[in-house]
Protein backbone atom coordinates (compact mmCIF):
# COMPACT_ATOMS: atom_id res chain seq x y z
CA UNK A 1 0.00 0.00 0.00
CA UNK A 2 1.43 3.36 -1.01
CA UNK A 3 1.60 6.03 1.63
CA UNK A 4 0.08 9.43 1.03
CA UNK A 5 2.77 11.48 2.78
CA UNK A 6 3.92 13.38 -0.28
CA UNK A 7 0.51 14.88 -1.21
CA UNK A 8 -0.29 15.49 2.45
CA UNK A 9 2.98 17.38 2.96
CA UNK A 10 1.75 19.93 0.43
CA UNK A 11 -1.37 20.82 2.42
CA UNK A 12 -0.04 20.26 5.94
CA UNK A 13 1.09 23.89 6.42
CA UNK A 14 -2.47 25.01 5.58
CA UNK A 15 -3.98 22.53 8.05
CA UNK A 16 -1.85 23.67 11.00
CA UNK A 17 -3.96 26.71 11.77
CA UNK A 18 -7.27 24.83 11.51
CA UNK A 19 -9.30 23.43 14.33
CA UNK A 20 -9.19 19.68 14.91
CA UNK A 21 -12.52 18.78 13.19
CA UNK A 22 -11.78 21.01 10.20
CA UNK A 23 -8.18 19.67 9.88
CA UNK A 24 -9.49 16.07 9.97
CA UNK A 25 -12.05 16.90 7.28
CA UNK A 26 -9.43 18.54 5.01
CA UNK A 27 -6.94 15.64 5.41
CA UNK A 28 -9.70 13.06 4.79
CA UNK A 29 -10.76 14.94 1.67
CA UNK A 30 -7.15 15.05 0.41
CA UNK A 31 -6.62 11.32 1.05
CA UNK A 32 -9.89 10.42 -0.66
CA UNK A 33 -8.96 12.60 -3.62
CA UNK A 34 -5.53 10.92 -3.90
CA UNK A 35 -7.09 7.46 -3.77
CA UNK A 36 -9.70 8.46 -6.37
CA UNK A 37 -6.99 9.79 -8.71
CA UNK A 38 -5.01 6.57 -8.26
CA UNK A 39 -8.11 4.56 -9.12
CA UNK A 40 -8.72 6.63 -12.27
CA UNK A 41 -5.08 6.50 -13.41
CA UNK A 42 -4.59 2.82 -12.69
CA UNK A 43 -5.97 1.86 -16.11
CA UNK A 44 -3.15 3.75 -17.88
CA UNK A 45 -0.62 2.22 -15.51
CA UNK A 46 -1.93 -1.33 -16.00
CA UNK A 47 -2.15 -0.87 -19.77
CA UNK A 48 1.48 0.24 -19.89
CA UNK A 49 2.55 -2.66 -17.68
CA UNK A 50 0.63 -5.10 -19.90
CA UNK A 51 2.39 -3.79 -23.02
CA UNK A 52 5.77 -4.10 -21.28
CA UNK A 53 4.93 -7.65 -20.15
CA UNK A 54 3.90 -8.69 -23.67
CA UNK A 55 7.11 -7.23 -25.11
CA UNK A 56 9.19 -8.89 -22.39
CA UNK A 57 7.44 -12.19 -22.97
CA UNK A 58 8.28 -12.09 -26.68
CA UNK A 59 11.93 -11.28 -25.91
CA UNK A 60 12.08 -14.08 -23.34
CA UNK A 61 10.62 -16.59 -25.80
CA UNK A 62 13.21 -15.65 -28.40
CA UNK A 63 16.06 -15.93 -25.88
CA UNK A 64 14.72 -19.29 -24.71
CA UNK A 65 14.50 -20.59 -28.28
CA UNK A 66 18.10 -19.51 -28.92
CA UNK A 67 19.25 -21.20 -25.72
CA UNK A 68 17.25 -24.32 -26.48
CA UNK A 69 18.69 -24.56 -30.01
CA UNK A 70 22.29 -24.17 -28.85
CA UNK A 71 22.05 -26.48 -25.82
CA UNK A 72 23.06 -30.11 -26.08
CA UNK A 73 19.96 -32.32 -26.63
CA UNK A 74 20.83 -34.50 -23.62
CA UNK A 75 20.90 -31.40 -21.41
CA UNK A 76 17.47 -30.33 -22.71
CA UNK A 77 16.05 -33.77 -21.84
CA UNK A 78 17.64 -33.56 -18.36
CA UNK A 79 16.22 -30.06 -17.78
CA UNK A 80 12.74 -31.15 -18.86
CA UNK A 81 12.88 -34.13 -16.48
CA UNK A 82 14.01 -31.86 -13.62
CA UNK A 83 11.19 -29.44 -14.41
CA UNK A 84 8.57 -32.20 -14.41
CA UNK A 85 9.87 -33.57 -11.10
CA UNK A 86 9.90 -30.09 -9.57
CA UNK A 87 6.32 -29.37 -10.61
CA UNK A 88 5.21 -32.74 -9.23
CA UNK A 89 6.89 -32.14 -5.84
CA UNK A 90 6.39 -28.41 -5.35
CA UNK A 91 3.17 -28.71 -3.32
CA UNK A 92 4.73 -31.05 -0.73
CA UNK A 93 8.27 -29.66 -0.80
CA UNK A 94 8.69 -25.94 -1.57
CA UNK A 95 12.48 -26.36 -1.66
CA UNK A 96 12.01 -28.33 -4.88
CA UNK A 97 11.62 -24.95 -6.58
CA UNK A 98 15.25 -24.10 -5.72
CA UNK A 99 16.39 -25.47 -9.09
CA UNK A 100 15.05 -22.25 -10.63
CA UNK A 101 17.51 -20.16 -8.60
CA UNK A 102 20.57 -18.89 -10.44
CA UNK A 103 23.46 -21.24 -9.79
CA UNK A 104 26.75 -19.60 -10.65
CA UNK A 105 30.16 -20.95 -9.85
CA UNK A 106 32.75 -18.40 -8.90
CA UNK A 107 35.45 -17.99 -11.48
CA UNK A 108 38.89 -19.05 -10.28
CA UNK A 109 41.21 -16.28 -9.18
CA UNK A 110 44.29 -15.48 -11.19
CA UNK A 111 46.51 -17.31 -8.68
CA UNK A 112 44.27 -20.40 -8.74
CA UNK A 113 44.33 -20.41 -12.54
CA UNK A 114 48.11 -20.01 -12.58
CA UNK A 115 48.48 -22.88 -10.13
CA UNK A 116 46.21 -25.07 -12.25
CA UNK A 117 48.26 -24.28 -15.38
CA UNK A 118 51.52 -24.97 -13.53
CA UNK A 119 50.20 -28.31 -12.28
CA UNK A 120 49.07 -29.24 -15.79
CA UNK A 121 52.45 -28.16 -17.14
CA UNK A 122 54.31 -30.31 -14.60
CA UNK A 123 52.11 -33.33 -15.31
CA UNK A 124 54.06 -36.21 -16.93
CA UNK A 125 51.78 -36.19 -20.01
CA UNK A 126 52.53 -32.50 -20.70
CA UNK A 127 54.73 -32.20 -23.81
CA UNK A 128 58.12 -30.80 -22.91
CA UNK A 129 59.10 -28.34 -25.61
CA UNK A 130 61.12 -25.88 -23.52
CA UNK A 131 64.59 -26.53 -22.15
CA UNK A 132 64.76 -26.88 -18.34
CA UNK A 133 66.07 -23.33 -17.77
CA UNK A 134 63.12 -21.57 -19.42
CA UNK A 135 59.85 -20.47 -17.84
CA UNK A 136 56.61 -22.29 -18.48
CA UNK A 137 53.52 -20.96 -20.25
CA UNK A 138 51.63 -20.41 -16.98
CA UNK A 139 54.30 -18.07 -15.63
CA UNK A 140 54.42 -16.17 -18.91
CA UNK A 141 50.64 -15.75 -18.89
CA UNK A 142 50.61 -14.56 -15.28
CA UNK A 143 53.42 -12.10 -15.95
CA UNK A 144 51.70 -10.73 -19.06
CA UNK A 145 48.45 -10.25 -17.10
CA UNK A 146 50.33 -8.36 -14.40
CA UNK A 147 51.98 -6.14 -17.03
CA UNK A 148 48.59 -5.46 -18.63
CA UNK A 149 47.07 -4.51 -15.26
CA UNK A 150 49.96 -2.13 -14.62
CA UNK A 151 49.50 -0.57 -18.07
CA UNK A 152 45.81 0.04 -17.37
CA UNK A 153 46.66 1.57 -14.00
CA UNK A 154 49.30 3.81 -15.57
CA UNK A 155 46.90 4.94 -18.31
CA UNK A 156 44.29 5.82 -15.69
CA UNK A 157 46.85 7.79 -13.65
CA UNK A 158 48.05 9.69 -16.72
CA UNK A 159 44.46 10.66 -17.58
CA UNK A 160 43.92 11.96 -14.04
CA UNK A 161 46.94 14.24 -14.29
CA UNK A 162 46.60 17.48 -16.17
CA UNK A 163 48.58 18.28 -19.29
CA UNK A 164 51.16 20.14 -17.22
CA UNK A 165 51.06 18.54 -13.74
CA UNK A 166 52.35 20.44 -10.75
CA UNK A 167 54.89 19.05 -8.29
CA UNK A 168 52.09 18.41 -5.76
CA UNK A 169 50.10 16.43 -8.42
CA UNK A 170 53.14 14.26 -9.08
CA UNK A 171 53.80 13.80 -5.35
CA UNK A 172 50.28 12.43 -4.80
CA UNK A 173 50.93 9.63 -7.26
Amino acid sequence: METLWTPLNIISPLARGMGTPHRKEVLDYQMNDCNFMKMICITKFLSRKLKEAIKGSAESKLAFQNLNETAHPNMVVLWEAEEALTHANRAEDPTAMDIYEVQLEKAPTRKQQELRLLQAQNHPDYPLTDPPGRRGAATWLATSLTIEELQISLTRDVKRLRTYPTVSDLARR
